[in-house]
């Protein structure tokens, strides 16, 4: 079966920028509102993670995910308007 990290890996190989299979644009109960959208960093398109309608927990949370170089997420996380955290995933 294959996995998430599989598929990032694939589309990133065929030159896709397409978001990984596990953060396609749908809302869900368990996370937030995914959706394409411009970067409050520097308004590049990112893929969205906003939890303020899905979740009363993390209200004010957003999370920012773009492919940065070749299997290599940037992920900012924004608490209301103000920068939280950044980290790097690797598919």
């Amino acid at each position: 079966m294959p996995t998430r990290c599989s598929a990032a890996k694939r589309a990133v190989a065929a030159g896709s920028h397409a978001a990984p299979r596990g953060l396609q644009q749908r809302p869900t109960i368990r996370g937030g509102a995914r959706y394409k959208s411009d970067s409050w960093l520097d308004q590049k398109e990112c893929i969205v993670l906003d939890y303020a309608k899905t979740s009363l927990v993390a209200h004010w949370i957003r999370d920012e995910i773009r492919l940065i170089s070749p299997a290599i997420y940037l992920c900012k996380v924004y608490w209301g308007k103000e920068r939280l955290i950044d980290f790097c995933l690797k598919f």
